[in-house]
């Protein structure tokens, strides 16, 4: 849903309109207060903190004149929602000179986690590991399984 604000003018309302996203905790972010100078360089670190948030798929922030007061510049905000939740599936295999080892990751990740903007993310990586390397001889050779939970 792709929807326009404009910062200074009805920000809140037009943002309630994106029903997954809290618009007081977007406000926040983009550290844009009305009445503040206008300095272009306020509007790219705008976009990329909304776009920081991983919760839009795209955002575009452009100043628009102010029809009633030339003198004022009005930031229009135009985002499209992303996906909200990702799963990451990997493989991997590493040759070290005194080990080898095979291991897997899955990610999942859930954005705006019971609104408020927070951020879930639970990551398994389990794999399979020999010490020294497994071409390093019998004598030497242990091997067993590793895990790690973030």
């Amino acid at each position: 849903m792709s929807q326009n604000v404009i910062v200074g003018g009805d920000f809140k309302k037009l943002l309630n309109a994106l029903s997954h996203v809290d618009p007081d905790a977007l406000a926040k972010h983009t550290a844009l207060t009305s009445g503040d100078p206008f300095r272009p360089e306020l509007l790219d670190g705008a976009q990329g903190k909304l776009y920081n948030l991983g919760i839009f798929s795209t955002v575009q922030v452009e100043p628009v004149q102010n029809e009633k007061d030339p003198t004022q510049v009005d930031v229009k905000i135009v985002v499209t929602e992303g996906k909200f939740r990702e799963l990451n599936l990997g493989i991997g295999f590493g040759i070290e000179p005194l080990r080898t080892e095979v291991h897997g990751e899955a990610t999942f990740t859930k954005r705006n986690f019971y609104g408020g903007l927070r951020k879930f993310e639970v990551s398994l990586k389990p794999g399979y590991a020999a010490v020294p390397a497994f071409w390093s001889g019998p004598d030497l050779y242990r091997h067993g399984p590793l895990a790690n939970l973030k």
